[in-house]
């Protein structure tokens, strides 16, 4: 069955959803195409994996997420009627921009959305930079009507809810992932290096080492009440089997590590993404971690 095309496009910062008015001819092509696009984006996928924030999933995974407004959005276009909503004018794409174009459909309950993230180099005739395209034989004219093209696959897939998708750089291009994946603030580092289990020589060197990467580990360490949930006891005597773990203890505290890279390990074992190989007892650090039950 032919399936209806939308375009998410944000008005004022805050996401609305636009139909993309098409032919009949037209409208079967992008149907069959969004429908391959599914099948290669879970070609060769075993596992579907909650999303925590502290990795990125296997060439076999992907990653699911619940809970994001643009979701509601998506899925309940796909049940309602299409004449309801606005159509997609790209004459207001200044105004209006493109973050996603989507189509989908709905088996009794279950309701399937797929998305094509949208990037500016996808419109075609902006800001009165000629576009031409061969008309006849060897004539070429200016296009002057705006229009778009579409991507080469998804960049998610919706189901009944769950957002599954594979790249956090570019999900992050149509989703607002804010409350999904937060940085430490200064005022979180601050609050995490004042911790009675912990010691900062210098809050400030503390501070400066705290790149992306630190903050995002930061956060989830705390989320996760990791040094209240183990102790200080705990934690020190893992660390012993952990040649690469430099842990100094002094007056009851792990102090910080002033040296980023150090930092770094001290907060990827705490998130417990360093691993002993069985076999040759080599240590590792791992970008995804499951229960063995899953």
């Amino acid at each position: 069955m032919p399936q209806n095309l939308f375009a998410l496009v944000l008005v004022a910062g805050v996401p609305e959803v636009r139909r993309v008015r098409l032919s009949a001819p037209l409208q079967n092509k992008i149907t069959e195409l969004f429908d391959d696009q599914q099948q290669a984006f879970f070609n060769g996928i075993e596992d579907e994996l909650p999303f925590n924030g502290d990795w990125k999933p296997d060439a076999h995974e992907v990653l699911v997420l619940e809970g994001l407004t643009e979701i509601e959005l998506m899925s309940t276009a796909i049940t309602s009627n299409v004449t309801s909503y606005p159509a997609l004018d790209l004459s207001r794409f200044e105004d209006e921009p493109i973050k996603a174009l989507f189509s989908g459909y709905a088996s009794g309950a279950n309701v399937t959305v797929q998305v094509q993230r949208f990037i500016s180099s996808q419109m075609l005739v902006r800001n009165q930079i000629p576009v031409i395209r061969l008309q006849t034989g060897n004539t070429f004219t200016e296009m002057t009507e705006p229009m778009f093209t579409l991507a080469r696959s998804l960049v998610a897939v919706i189901q009944n809810g769950q957002l599954k998708f594979k790249s956090f750089s570019n999900l992050r291009t149509v989703f607002d992932l804010s409350e999904a994946y937060r940085e430490a603030t200064d005022s979180d580092l601050e609050s995490f290096a004042g911790h009675t289990l912990l010691a900062c020589a210098d809050i400030d060197n503390f501070k400066s080492n705290a790149d992306s990467s630190v903050r995002k580990m930061v956060h989830a360490i705390s989320q996760d009440d990791v040094l209240n949930q183990h102790g200080l006891q705990k934690i020190t005597d893992v660390a012993d089997g952990f040649s690469q773990v430099n842990i100094t203890v002094a007056n009851g505290q792990i102090q910080l590590p002033t040296d980023k890279k150090e930092l770094k390990t001290l907060l990827q074992f705490l998130l417990e993404n360093i691993f002993v190989g069985p076999l040759s007892g080599e240590q590792y650090r791992t970008n995804s971690k499951r229960l063995e039950s899953d």
